[in-house]
């Protein structure tokens, strides 16, 4: 193994500037030849599934109240005197309308 290593540093060193130009050309013609990455990757992972799968039918169900390619974030609003009252409700409704939406 170690031959193997020696002979690769002697070429990397015999041959640096061919081996930059090569990563050079490699990187120019990848580029121009292999599609982009925003072309191949999908906007939602639930394409990716069957039609009749649960997550799918679930990811369904939910829409009217999320749509599937937003992510959840669960909030949870707690008062140190036990319920919530109406100025915590208020709060909290206007902390979720001014909550941007993408």
């Amino acid at each position: 193994m170690h031959r193997f290593f020696a002979a690769t540093g002697r070429f990397a060193v015999r041959f640096r500037w061919a081996i930059v130009v090569a990563w050079v050309a490699t990187t120019v013609l990848a580029n121009l030849f292999f599609p982009s990455l925003t072309s191949v990757a999908r906007q939602s992972n639930t394409s990716s599934l069957p039609a009749g799968s649960p997550s799918l039918q679930a990811a369904r169900l939910a829409t009217p109240f999320q749509d599937p390619n937003e992510t959840p974030v669960p909030v949870v609003i707690v008062n140190s005197g036990g319920r919530l009252t109406t100025a915590d409700v208020t709060a909290v409704d206007r902390m979720d309308r001014s909550w941007p939406r993408c």
